[in-house]
């Protein structure tokens, strides 16, 4: 069916499908099957890369060819010279400091883009792809959480965390090693610091005097 120049079929079969061409990538329309929204999926560095809604044709003027952009809002195209990659906020601290034994959840991180919108973010623990973070605190250790973004561009941004589990009774233990008087010895040593003079000042001065007594 040909409608508005647009071919519809209802069933399609294909031994080898291309879409689109290594000088003009394209992208295709999927529909979420459980809102029913549509998103442009094209590849990116090796990756189905999906943006928030359906991919429509802009033909360019100058070259006479066409391009496929996601419908609706701002256009995501990529225009000729964009050189910058994105921007990634990391959330919380950086590096992160928790205590054995302890939970952690981790804040994630934000991307923009001085062009592309809604870019998505690849999440790496030690330089491993996970979906979700999750951090084994049962010893001492030091862990890397990276986050990577590519635009349409192909400009790629990462930003890395340190998260450093630490063991809380591990105390330096310098200055307790050092050699210090103790309060006993202390006490021994104003006691035996005593002046001997104490015992001639309470002798009075007048015991000889009173043995010159003349006798009757």
């Amino acid at each position: 069916k040909f409608a508005d120049g647009v071919t519809r079929i209802a069933n399609l079969v294909v031994e080898n499908l291309i879409i689109g061409s290594a000088e003009k990538p394209n992208g295709i329309t999927l529909y979420d099957e459980v809102t029913g929204e549509p998103y442009c999926v094209k590849m990116l560095n090796g990756s189905l890369t999906p943006t928030s809604g359906a991919c429509s044709v802009t033909l360019d003027l100058n070259e006479g060819s066409a391009s496929t952009t996601p419908s609706g809002g701002t256009a995501t195209s990529t225009p000729s010279g964009d050189t910058q990659p994105p921007v990634i906020t990391i959330n919380g601290n950086n590096p992160a400091n928790i205590n054995i034994g302890d939970t952690y959840a981790d804040l994630g991180a934000t991307v923009t883009d001085n062009v592309n919108e809604n870019l998505g973010l690849k999440t790496f623990l030690d330089d491993i792809e996970v979906n979700q973070i999750s951090i084994n605190t049962a010893s001492s250790t030091t862990y890397t959480i990276s986050y990577t973004a590519t635009d349409q561009a192909g400009n790629t941004a990462t930003s890395t965390r340190t998260v450093i589990v630490n063991d809380p009774n591990s105390v330096a233990t310098d200055s307790s090693t050092g050699s210090q008087d103790s309060p006993a010895a202390e006490q021994t040593e104003q006691a035996t610091s005593t002046p001997q003079t104490t015992a001639e000042e309470q002798t009075p001065e007048t015991t000889a005097n009173a043995t010159t007594t003349p006798q009757t």
